[in-house]
């Protein structure tokens, strides 16, 4: 276990790194995907209630992310800045977690509505600090692909791991009493997993930050050129797979008329981009991050445009053009935030600062904001289709369908790919701007 990965990198140290993002995936799934049918069918909320508890504790969820990261890069203590931070999260977001499925019958919609605000706000004080941390494990240009791309690996087995607990979940007749038992089991190995970090990955406490406003730390990361360009292009990149994940069942059963074939599109998608983490690492050897990046936004946008024209006669078709788009989707997921590290270097070398909390808020604020209107412009072309839920639809709502599912992503995909054609932050820069830092 004690292989060196990279110079400053144990094989130990990226496994335990990442073990908080299998609880982290396993739980956000969860809730994502299950909450709110089990809410509506076990527990008999109204679904317009659940739809605005939804919508509220998102809402929260976006604008806290710049505060924890604020917070998060302002903390002095012994243990460092971000792991305080992560260990304190985590027997309050498995509490939160276990809570959402066992509200008391004459408090259910106030229980539920307390009880997500509270997951997302303790999940933020997981995610950005630990999405910080990778940043200062190391500041070398290919072992922080090594890091990132463990944590996306990481994430991804939660994902699947929350597939095979919804397997174990019991009919509605019986979810109400047997599902609390088996998300109490999820909420203990979360718990186990997110406390293990601790203890075998050191995080360097001798950094004293610097007294400085929540604005002026927030405004200071759109005034870094670089860090600018990665968030806008990653936003578009975010965009186009947020419609991607929203339509492909749509796509499924409306236009192919194989309903059963969309989730088989995402685990396959999912399934790709996992596996080929480490082909892209190995590249990244060879190659600048800038080059595969736009690379893999281009074939994501021609995989898609492909799909415009599939009949229900070409599912197989469907299936072959997710191996090679989640393939391609495989690097975008460690490069975005590895470079957005780098961009951080170039901000410690101008102010002698190192603000990864703040950095890595404002990243997930942008995909959570490319995600809502990803989620808003699938309702507004399904509504200008005429879309019908569980009929047969008209040509014009089929039609609606296409364009939103094979278009409207490779536009977003093509933008990304344009924008990052102006990233300048090549290796070669990188490794002079850590040598000037490592001057002082």
């Amino acid at each position: 276990m004690k292989k060196k990965i990279e110079n400053n990198i144990t094989l130990t140290v990226l496994i335990f790194y990442s073990l908080p993002m299998v609880a982290g995936g396993l739980m956000n799934m969860l809730v994502s995907f299950y909450l709110m049918k089990f809410s509506t069918d076990a527990l008999l909320i109204a679904p317009a209630a659940m739809g605005l508890l939804f919508l509220i504790s998102r809402i929260w969820d976006a604008v806290n992310d710049p505060i924890v990261g604020y917070l998060s890069d302002h903390t002095n203590s012994r243990f460092g800045r971000r792991k305080i931070w992560i260990l304190s999260s985590a027997v309050p977001v498995g509490v939160f977690f276990y809570l959402l499925w066992m509200p008391p019958a004459y408090l259910k919609t106030f229980w539920m509505g307390f009880a997500l605000i509270g997951f997302y706000t303790v999940f933020t004080t997981l995610y950005v600090p630990h999405y910080s941390l990778g940043a200062e494990l190391t500041s070398d240009h290919h072992t922080r692909h090594r890091v990132y791309g463990a944590r996306a690996i990481a994430e991804n087995l939660g994902i699947f791991l929350a597939v095979g607990v919804l397997q174990l979940l019991p009919d509605t007749s019986y979810a109400r009493m047997r599902t609390p038992w088996i998300m109490f089991i999820v909420a203990v190995i979360s718990i186990a997993f997110i406390v293990s970090m601790h203890f075998f990955v050191k995080e360097d406490s001798s950094h004293k930050p610097k007294p400085e406003s929540f604005i002026h730390s927030a405004t200071s990361v759109f005034k870094n050129p670089h860090a600018r360009l990665i968030l806008i292009a990653g936003f578009f990149g975010q965009l186009g797979a947020a419609v991607i994940f929203g339509m492909t069942l749509y796509f499924a059963e409306y236009v192919l008329l194989s309903p059963s074939s969309g989730n088989v599109v995402v685990g396959i998608f999912i399934l790709c981009a996992s596996a080929s983490v480490p082909v892209w690492i190995y590249l990244l050897k060879h190659f600048e991050k800038k080059t595969i990046w736009i690379s893999s936004n281009l074939i994501l946008a021609m995989c898609f445009a492909m799909t415009f024209t599939l009949t229900k006669e070409n599912i197989s078709t469907l299936y072959l053009i997710s191996i090679f788009a989640g393939t391609a989707s495989g690097s975008i997921l460690f490069i975005h935030p590895s470079a957005l590290a780098d961009t951080i270097d170039y901000e410690e070398l101008m102010s002698s600062k190192k603000s990864q909390g703040i950095y890595f808020a404002i990243f997930t604020f942008v995909n959570k904001s490319a995600m809502a209107i990803g989620a808003m412009a699938i309702g507004l072309m399904l509504s200008f289709g005429d879309f019908k839920p569980n009929l047969p639809q008209t040509d014009q709502s089929l039609f609606f369908i296409r364009i939103t599912y094979a278009l409207f992503p490779p536009v977003s995909f093509i933008i990304a790919a344009v924008l990052l054609t102006f990233y300048s932050l090549s290796r070669e820069e990188h490794t002079r701007i850590r040598n000037e830092i490592s001057k002082r």
